[in-house]
C-alpha cells in the first residue's frame, strides 16, 4: 500500500479514517478507486487542508453549527471552491472517527449495532455506528452542502434589504427588522 506523507483532501474522496501502528499515527484514506496511507492523523489533514483555503478546522466546525443552528452533528466544510463538505462518523475529535465526504454517499444500510455506507460508486465500508446517529450527521451535511450551493450560486444579495430597514436589539445584540415591516397578515 502506497504511503504519503501529505495530503490535501479533493473532490473524490469518500472517507478517511485514523489508524495507529505501535507509536506512529496514520490515516487510510479511500480516494477514486484507490485506498492509501498518510503519515498525518485525520485532524492533520483536516487542518492543513482548511489553512490550505484561508481559514481553520476549528472555524469550519464554528461555521457549520452556525448555519445548522446545531454543532453537535459534526458536519463541516473543508474546500468553499467544490463545496466539499465532510460528517464525522464520532466526535470529530476522535481518534477513532470516520470522516465521510457526502457528495458520495447513495444510502446508509444497518446491519446490527453497524452501518454500511454504501457509496456511488458501488464501494462500501462498515462503521461500528448505528444507522440513526450517521443518518442524522449524513443530513445535516448535506443540509450544510445544500445551503452553501444556494449561497454560491446566488445572484442576489445575501441581505436583500437596506440597512435602514433594521434596528440594533440590545438584548440579542443581533440586528432585527423594524416593528412595522413585519406582515401582520
Amino acid at each position: 500500500m502506497v504511503i504519503l506523507q501529505r495530503y490535501i483532501i479533493k473532490g473524490n474522496m469518500r472517507y478517511m479514517v485514523g489508524l495507529s501502528r505501535g507509536t506512529r499515527c496514520y490515516t487510510l484514506v479511500s480516494e477514486g478507486k484507490r485506498e492509501f496511507l498518510v503519515q498525518q492523523t485525520p485532524e492533520k489533514i483536516i487542518e492543513e487542508t482548511c489553512s490550505y483555503f484561508g481559514f481553520d478546522f476549528q472555524g469550519a466546525l464554528k461555521a457549520a453549527g452556525k448555519i445548522l443552528e446545531n454543532d453537535k452533528l459534526g458536519a463541516f466544510l473543508v474546500d468553499p471552491n467544490d463545496t466539499i463538505c465532510l460528517f464525522s462518523s464520532k466526535s470529530p475529535l476522535r481518534s477513532d472517527s470516520y470522516f465521510i465526504n457526502v457528495q458520495h454517499v447513495h444510502f446508509l444500510e444497518e446491519t446490527g449495532c453497524e452501518t454500511k455506507v454504501v457509496f456511488n460508486t458501488g464501494q462500501m465500508v462498515t462503521i461500528p455506528t448505528r444507522k440513526v446517529h450517521l443518518l442524522a450527521r449524513n443530513n445535516a451535511a448535506k443540509k450544510l452542502r445544500r445551503v452553501l450551493l444556494e449561497r454560491n450560486s446566488s445572484n442576489e444579495s445575501f441581505f436583500n434589504r437596506s440597512y435602514s430597514e433594521y434596528h440594533f436589539c440590545r438584548e440579542t445584540g443581533k440586528y432585527m427588522l423594524k416593528e412595522d415591516e413585519f406582515d401582520n397578515n
